[in-house]
């Protein structure tokens, strides 16, 4: 019986150790803190947006509504950017879940420095988990949701990790 709790206790140490090695690099990602944390972007170009947090189009809790009202010129006129300490030449993971008003409306999320990558979602009606998985060229400090279309978005619990 000692045995047997010892390999139990073991076995619920070892879980532990592998959850805490991955950890979010996003703060408030989950948006239970409201837009504390993100930098919302709108107005050059006469784009107009309204950012705010929903609680009945949430996966959990709240999520971040984004109304798109007028486009900009640039995809980068209406932005939602989270601070984030990525390292060079390692291997993240974004995840996500997202929908929208609209079926197919799409937005991109984007890793910037000096280098520039982004990868492009389309959406549907209903939350659905989306990932990213990319290598940085060099230190990165900041992470953006760009919105190019117009629509209603809903994003909640966002996350990059490293793997």
């Amino acid at each position: 019986m000692i045995n047997n709790m010892k390999k139990i206790t073991l076995i619920a140490f070892f879980l532990m150790s592998l959850g805490a090695l991955s950890q979010n690099l996003i703060s408030n990602g989950d948006f239970e803190s409201g837009l504390s944390e993100w930098l919302n972007l709108e107005g050059e170009n006469n784009s107009k947006a309204k950012f705010s947090i929903d609680e009945r189009n949430a996966k959990e809790g709240g999520a971040l509504k984004v109304f798109i009202k007028s486009l900009g010129d640039n995809s980068w006129d209406i932005q939602s950017i989270a601070q984030v300490k990525l390292k060079k030449k390692k291997e993240y993971r974004l995840t996500f879940y997202a929908k929208a008003r609209f079926p197919q409306s799409k937005f991109k999320a984007v890793v910037q420095n000096q280098e520039y990558m982004e990868k492009i979602f389309e959406l549907s009606t209903k939350f659905e988990m989306y990932t990213w998985d990319f290598k940085t060229i060099e230190k990165v400090e900041e992470f953006k949701f760009q919105f190019f279309e117009n629509g209603t978005y809903f994003i909640d619990e966002v996350s990059i990790e490293k793997i």
